[in-house]
């Protein structure tokens, strides 16, 4: 019983130390990935198509579950001014910003201009 624990710790690592770890892991982000689009198409939970147990179907329900909760921020569906990776949410707070920042330009050119226009008054006043 002594022996059991240090085994199983080694087969532990060797599992998280093989060679197609990198492997493992791209491909539980592909069925992640899959979990969450068929969510957002609105697939049931049940339709996973993976056996179930195994790594990719537990993968494959983390992304549906996750997808549950978080809408599809990849809409294609976009202000004529935005770039085509923006996300739908962001648009209308940065116009907002974008207004309130040429708002305040073209106020202060207008103050300036009006400034200039006293000036050149009164250099034509004192010629005459």
């Amino acid at each position: 019983m002594t022996f059991e624990i240090p085994g199983s710790l080694f087969r532990s690592f060797g599992r998280f130390a093989s060679p197609n770890t990198d492997q493992r892991i791209r491909e539980w982000q592909r069925q992640w990935r899959r979990g969450a689009d068929a969510r957002w198409s609105g697939l049931a939970a049940d339709t996973n198509p993976n056996p179930a147990g195994s790594d990719r179907s537990a993968a494959w329900s983390a992304g549906w579950s996750w997808a549950e909760h978080h809408p599809d921020r990849r809409l294609t569906i976009q202000s004529r001014l935005a770039h085509p990776h923006r996300r739908v949410t962001d648009t209308f707070p940065r116009l907002i910003r974008h207004a309130r920042a040429g708002a305040i330009g073209v106020s202060a050119l207008t103050v300036f201009g009006g400034l200039w226009a006293i000036r050149r008054r009164r250099t034509r006043g004192d010629k005459d």
